[in-house]
C-alpha cells in the first residue's frame, strides 16, 4: 500500500462496494478496523478516487460538471443522469460497481 498509487487503490476499495463490504475485506485479509480511519486509509483512498475519477464518469453521465465525493452526491447525480438518458442508466451509476449490471 506505501508505494501504490493513491487512485487506483481507491478504485480498488471503491469496487468493493459500501464501507461493510471494505470493512469485511479488511477482517478476511487481516487488515485491522483502524486502518479504514487513518489518513492515507481506506475511506481517504476511496474519497481521492471518487473525486479525481468518479466525478469525472458522472459528470459525463449527468451532461454537466459534478461532485461525487459522498454517497449522497452519488444519487443526485443519477438522478441527472436518469432524466438525460434513461432510468437504467440513473439506476445502475448509483450503485457500487460491483453490483452494476452493464447497461450501455
Amino acid at each position: 500500500l506505501k508505494t501504490g498509487d493513491p487512485v487506483s487503490l481507491g478504485a480498488f476499495v471503491h469496487v468493493l462496494g459500501h464501507k461493510r463490504d471494505a470493512q469485511q475485506f479488511m477482517s478476511e485479509n487481516g487488515i485491522p478496523s483502524f486502518v479504514w480511519h487513518i489518513p492515507g486509509g481506506f475511506k481517504a483512498l476511496r474519497t481521492i478516487y471518487r473525486v479525481k475519477m468518479q466525478s469525472h464518469i458522472d459528470s459525463l453521465l449527468a451532461g454537466e460538471p459534478v461532485s461525487a465525493r459522498t454517497k449522497k452526491l452519488s444519487a443526485e447525480n443519477a438522478l441527472k443522469a436518469t432524466k438525460k438518458y434513461s432510468e437504467s442508466v440513473g439506476a445502475q451509476s448509483a450503485l457500487s460497481p460491483r453490483k452494476r449490471e452493464n447497461v450501455m
